[in-house]
């Protein structure tokens, strides 16, 4: 972590992003405090931003698709009916 956010030379950060989040793929939590905690923070790489990002829009839609689950799961099993879609 502490390799991206320091490092001056945008490689660096670029391959230090894609190492972290390597290691802690398996982790969706973990991915989504990488992701948050970077967010905050300039980086100095325009690689490592982009990189970022698709990050950032894959946890988007992970979440979005777990709420999807949940909806779908209450609609049949709470009300007695499933939500279309």
């Amino acid at each position: 972590m502490q390799a991206v956010q320091d490092k001056n030379a945008q490689m660096v950060q670029y391959h230090a992003l894609a190492l972290l989040h390597s290691i802690k793929s398996n982790d969706r939590l973990a991915v989504s405090k990488l992701v948050s905690q970077l967010t905050k923070q300039q980086l100095k790489s325009p690689l490592a931003m982009c990189l970022l990002i698709r990050y950032a829009v894959n946890v988007i839609q992970e979440a979005q698709g777990d709420q999807a689950k949940q909806v779908r799961g209450f609609g049949v099993w709470g009300l007695g009916f499933g939500v279309q879609g």
